[in-house]
């Protein structure tokens, strides 16, 4: 729902589970955040990390999601109703598609959902929000450099961040989506067991990727959903 009178910093397009799911309540319980409407949730973030066992701070203001196309400025010259009628007219060629085969394990130094079934759909449909929303997107400046830990890419990472904005795109794009970070020194097997034990009743069940969000960054860095559309899936 598009909240006309907040002012959004940053744009993304994410897939999120549709509102009125499980999946999706859960998933706005365990971060305290519904992007739809805007609002705290009461749930597992307000029992603090101890009972969380993950650290989701920064997680939380996206709510639960798989970025599709990160965060990015309004280039200039483009206005907000442009992007939204873009994103309206675009996402309706989008297909989708299903995971058979979900799980959640430890990735790096954080948890996530993640698919076990084949992901050459999602890596295409990845790949065309990337290009085709990319001429809304505005170029990098110094603070956007500055935040990324460039010495950790790769090459490739690198050329991606400076030609798309994001180093994780294409060949470097790997579905997922992130529930928190571990605290240090923590391997994950609790983190992983607290999260299977809560999302249980999804993890059994096939995942669709249906659900194209776009979302608007806050003046608190909150992210909210201004448009969705609910796309085919094959």
């Amino acid at each position: 729902m598009l909240l006309m009178n907040k002012k959004y910093n940053r744009f993304a397009i994410y897939f999120m589970p549709q509102s009125e799911s499980l999946f999706y309540d859960l998933g706005i319980r365990w971060f305290g955040w519904d992007p739809l409407r805007g609002s705290e949730v009461n749930g597992l973030h307000n029992k603090g990390t101890d009972e969380h066992l993950l650290v989701i701070e920064k997680a939380r203001k996206y709510g639960l999601h798989a970025t599709l196309k990160a965060p990015f400025r309004l280039r200039k010259g483009c206005e907000l109703d442009d992007l939204i009628s873009f994103f309206q007219d675009t996402c309706t060629r989008y297909d989708g598609c299903i995971f058979n085969n979900i799980s959640i394990k430890k990735i790096s130094d954080f948890i996530a959902i993640t698919p076990n079934s084949d992901t050459t759909k999602i890596h295409s449909l990845a790949a065309d929000i990337v290009k085709e929303f990319d001429q809304f997107r505005d170029e990098l400046n110094e603070s956007d450099i500055e935040k990324r830990n460039l010495s950790s890419y790769s090459l490739r990472q690198k050329e991606y961040f400076y030609s798309w904005g994001y180093p994780y795109v294409f060949e470097e794009f790997k579905f997922h989506m992130t529930l928190g970070k571990l605290s240090h020194s923590k391997d994950g097997t609790a983190e992983e067991k607290i999260c299977n034990e809560y999302f249980q009743e999804i993890i059994s069940k096939p995942m669709k990727i249906d659900n194209l969000c776009l979302m608007g960054e806050d003046q608190n860095g909150m992210f909210h959903i201004l448009e969705n559309t609910i796309i085919n899936c094959k």
